[in-house]
């Protein structure tokens, strides 16, 4: 995208994360100001830990129209790998 807009600057991982995590805090105080928008958070390491208990979390924001344990099947920590 940088390359796209002509910014051929290249960051390191540090810098990278610095500006990414700007932009995220951005968006959220948007989506903050915004009063037609209703938005959750999710955390994907938590999704993987619990997913029973993320999964509740997302059937209550959407109105308890969603099948809880399906939801929860599809989860498989096994395939998630830390590539840290």
């Amino acid at each position: 995208m940088m390359i796209r807009r002509g910014e051929e600057k290249k960051l390191d991982d540090e810098e990278m994360k610095k500006y990414f995590q700007k932009h995220l805090q951005k968006i959220k105080q948007w989506l903050k100001e915004q009063n037609n928008f209703e938005v959750l958070y999710i955390s994907h390491r938590e999704t993987i830990e619990n997913p029973s208990l993320q999964a509740g979390k997302i059937n209550q924001f959407l109105d308890e129209s969603l099948d809880e344990e399906k939801m929860t099947q599809v989860v498989k920590p096994e395939l998630h790998h830390n590539k840290a």
